[in-house]
């Protein structure tokens, strides 16, 4: 198990060595992107890509984690280029508690902008219709 954990803070490090602050803070927008993107084609029925977006929002969250926590990340950059929701809630025991919370809020956020836009609920039509649109909007598609 510690030689897992040592292998994988190895591999994390290789991966952003190199990279300035604000490149790794633009991983941050790609973890939301990534979560955003899976739990919208989720929400049409299609889990494999759901899945393929998941694994980019965990990657990069992973990356942009452990780049905060080895400050390679300035403040000004966090503040600038990351989603403000990341900012209040990247406290807790590890790297992956603090994705699954990441995870719920971009969960929840989502499912509400497509099924109740305006906090008025909308037929399951107009929030696949809604769904398809926000897939468009967001960037699913060039997020690889």
């Amino acid at each position: 198990m510690l030689r897992q954990v040592v292998l994988m803070s190895i591999m994390l490090f290789s991966l952003t060595y190199g990279q300035s602050s604000k490149e790794l803070a633009e991983k941050g927008n790609m973890l939301w992107k990534g979560f955003e993107c899976s739990e919208l084609y989720r929400f049409l029925g299609d889990t494999i890509k759901g899945d393929t977006f998941l694994n980019i929002g965990f990657n990069e969250g992973r990356l942009f984690l452990k780049a905060i926590e080895d400050n390679k990340i300035t403040k000004e950059d966090l503040y600038q280029v990351v989603p403000k929701s990341i900012e209040y809630i990247l406290v807790g025991p590890s790297i992956d508690f603090v994705l699954g919370r990441i995870h719920m809020i971009v969960s929840e956020t989502t499912i509400k902008e497509i099924t109740k836009p305006d906090d008025k609920y909308v037929g399951e039509k107009q929030a696949i219709i809604n769904a398809k649109k926000e897939i468009e909007q967001c960037g699913c598609k060039s997020l690889k």
